[in-house]
């Protein structure tokens, strides 16, 4: 019996959308590589996408700094329809990574070539750096995700989550701002609080609860479910005379293996 036959080129892969898609329209897998439909796609018919190798232009704003050089990773930020590169605005729910830059872009141009689903120059466990902002005039209380699911096939064990104050924190008082970071079913991973008395100035840190760093023998290790999200969210806002405050939050995880 043979083994193994060939059955088509893994570069192009059969693809049912749930809604109708365009011919060149930025796709992402559930397997979070991204796809490019060469001809337009009905709602819930079978079509074709091109996935690894592939070089494609892809749209970025011109005239607004962003560049690229050769080797370059380059992200979808699915907002605004555009390539661009790493940044604290990214948010893994819905912009993604999309491959490597293989032409230099300079500022006044309008796309980038991209050879699609490269293997980023980073290890492939690369969460999201968010910048949450607690302002309690005009912040925000959505969730972001940090590490998207489909880098968490096997589990996560939190090593540590820290926030790094980017604008003062102020209001009545500055430890009102409160990220809480989570799974995606709502167990909590940890809570950053800012504080009077130290991480209320810019470039000052903030200390999650679950830091594996400081942990002692018997303490219980925080973990993520195999295929959950991790995500965090403004659980208490600045509020008071002038509310302010920023925070991006790093979270550092390695594989349940």
């Amino acid at each position: 019996m043979t083994e193994a036959s060939y059955y088509h080129n893994g570069c192009n892969l059969d693809h049912t959308p749930g809604s109708a898609v365009s011919a060149g329209e930025v796709l992402k897998l559930d397997d979070d590589r991204v796809a490019v439909p060469a001809n337009p796609i009905g709602a819930s018919e079978l079509g074709g996408v091109d996935v690894d190798q592939y070089v494609y232009k892809f749209t970025k704003a011109s005239g607004s700094g962003v560049t690229f050089a050769v080797g370059d990773d380059v992200y979808w930020d699915a907002s605004a329809a555009s390539a661009v590169q790493p940044g604290l605005d990214l948010d893994g729910s819905a912009d993604h990574y999309v491959g490597r830059c293989i032409a230099a872009a300079g500022d006044s141009q309008a796309y980038v070539l991209v050879q699609i689903n490269l293997p980023s120059r980073h290890e492939r466990l690369r969460p999201f750096v968010y910048e949450f902002d607690c302002d309690g005039d005009n912040g925000d209380t959505d969730e972001h995700v940090l590490i998207p699911a489909s880098q968490n096939p096997h589990g996560l064990l939190i090593l540590g989550v820290f926030g790094v104050v980017t604008e003062q924190m102020a209001g009545s008082s500055e430890d009102q701002g409160i990220v809480t970071v989570e799974d995606e079913d709502d167990n909590a991973v940890c809570t950053l609080t800012a504080s009077d008395s130290a991480a209320d100035a810019i470039g000052d840190v903030i200390v999650g609860t679950s830091d594996l760093y400081s942990a002692t023998t018997g303490d219980a290790a925080k973990t993520v479910a195999a295929g959950k999200a991790v995500q965090g969210y403004v659980s208490q806002q600045t509020s008071g005379g002038t509310p302010a405050g920023k925070m991006k939050v790093y979270v550092r995880a390695i594989p349940l293996v």
